[in-house]
């Protein structure tokens, strides 16, 4: 997931220690990225869920909502982010999911890659007219 939005009576867990498991498909791995190495391990050595807004204030979970707001503040994040540029979105979600791992200068390479292959379309040029920006020099 990209953005999280969450309601607030929502709880998260990863069970599978009362049942004589360990996470088997990344759970485990992707919850000490989001929400820390200490709270990952808390969940997954206790089985005890969290709610939605200790999560967030882990930085886990984009938005705590109201009960049953979740499905409407969902599609209007969604026509926003449908209203940007796609290939400035695009390049954006592999900056970010490719420097996940990555040491800094590589990370900063990259971005400097990406960006590259956004910065002479059509919508980045428009994009930055509108801002008063010109990157006729990139």
């Amino acid at each position: 997931c990209d953005l999280r939005i969450a309601e607030v009576q929502a709880n998260f867990s990863q069970p599978e220690i009362t049942m004589g498991l360990t996470t088997g498909i990344g759970g485990s791995s992707r919850l000490a990225r989001l929400a820390g190495r200490a709270t990952a391990t808390e969940m997954v050595l206790t089985g005890q869920p969290l709610g939605a807004q200790r999560l967030y204030d882990l930085g886990a979970i984009n938005r705590v909502v109201p009960t049953g707001q979740g499905l409407q503040v969902a599609l209007e994040l969604a026509k926003e982010l449908a209203e940007k540029s796609p290939a400035a979105s695009a390049g954006l979600k592999r900056i970010l999911a490719k420097n996940d791992d990555a040491q800094l200068r590589e990370a900063m390479r990259h971005e400097q890659e990406v960006f590259r292959s956004v910065v002479s379309t059509d919508q980045a040029r428009a994009g930055s007219e509108r801002h008063g920006i010109n990157i006729g020099d990139f």
